[in-house]
């Protein structure tokens, strides 16, 4: 083991083919192997950054150079982000034709929850009392009807079937029934309007 220090920097070096380990108070608390993997809480990372707090039980088979973190514990496991009230938390996406093209984050300010892809903000909004928000055509359930925004921007869509319970947008009805016919609704930046019956 050689600590020394040259023009690149200060180094602590284990020229040999094993473990680098550090210990607090006389036990193990982080290893680096001699493939590299950083283990915390345990001496034999199953990928590249392994933190350990319990085992969860029978490992899956990970996959090297994909699975690259591991957070392991035998109850609940919580990855924290944690910022001000009026900062977003989130994770992001992104690949070499871009930085964040996809991902969700928790705006604190206003306590909603959205989702990125394709590099548009807002595809998918989860607000603060519950409501659901989608860019784009989707299916909606009764259960989700009574929960659409009463004034989105204009240009939210959806689809809305006539087997459903009976529903009424703007001034035209979709009647209840056994029918299987989607009607796509949706908002002109006025009111919820029915086409396509």
């Amino acid at each position: 083991l050689s600590l020394h220090y040259d023009f690149s920097g200060a180094h602590l070096w284990n020229y040999e083919n094993t473990n680098l380990v550090f210990g607090t108070n006389n036990v193990e608390r982080m290893a680096i192997t001699a493939t590299g993997d950083v283990g915390i809480g345990t001496a034999a990372p199953e990928v590249d950054v392994h933190v350990f707090n319990s085992s969860a039980g029978t490992d899956p088979a990970w996959v090297a150079g994909t699975d690259v973190a591991l957070f392991e514990s035998s109850g609940n496991a919580l990855v924290q982000l944690f910022t001000p009230n009026t900062s977003v938390a989130g994770v992001s996406m992104s690949s070499p034709s871009g930085r964040n093209v996809g991902s969700y984050f928790y705006n604190h300010s206003t306590q909603e929850m959205s989702m990125r892809t394709n590099s548009i903000a807002n595809q998918f909004v989860l607000d603060a009392l519950g409501n659901l928000k989608i860019k784009g055509a989707f299916r909606l359930t009764v259960s989700t009807i009574a929960n659409l925004p009463a004034s989105p921007a204009a240009g939210w869509k959806a689809s809305v079937s006539d087997g459903d319970a009976a529903l009424a947008w703007g001034a035209t009805a979709v009647n209840s029934g056994a029918g299987a016919t989607y009607y796509e609704v949706g908002h002109n930046g006025t009111n919820w309007t029915v086409t396509g019956k």
